[in-house]
């Protein structure tokens, strides 16, 4: 039977062959230029819908002089760089952990992809970066 009405509804996105996506990083490590952790592009004829978003540090050991140390979730649209969970400190003190997550939901489309990163502008001492995103893959 040839449906040819607009009074049938499209499935909701999740209905649509769609997966769950995963990307983590977790690791300590020492000062360091900013590095991308993770990145995954969307394929053409897909969509995701980004759920969730974690960026967070804890510093493991402290740093002989301090810098800006950061970790990041963000999209790469086009030229633009939105970032979806942001942290960053200067902060020596050991055993304290920071972290922030996304809030909503975002819609990422074919060609642009989700990346992680992190970065440690300091001398000496280790940070423990933990950076993840949970999404849907999806027929566009």
């Amino acid at each position: 039977m040839r449906v040819s009405s607009y009074a049938v509804a499209r499935p909701a996105y999740y209905d649509r062959n769609s997966a769950s996506n995963t990307q983590e990083y977790v690791a300590t490590v020492a000062p360091h230029a900013g590095t991308n952790r993770f990145s995954y592009t969307v394929a053409s004829g897909k969509k995701m819908q980004l759920e969730f978003a974690l960026a967070a540090m804890y510093r493991a050991t402290a740093a002989a002089a301090v810098g800006q140390y950061s970790a990041i979730v963000f999209v790469q649209v086009g030229t633009n760089t939105p970032r979806i969970a942001y942290i960053d400190s200067v902060k020596n003190t050991v055993d304290k952990t920071e972290q922030t997550t996304s809030l909503g939901s975002v819609t990422i489309y074919a060609g642009e992809s989700l990346s992680g990163y992190t970065s440690d502008g300091s001398t000496g001492g280790t940070v423990q970066y933990v950076i993840q995103a949970k999404a849907t893959l999806y027929d566009a």
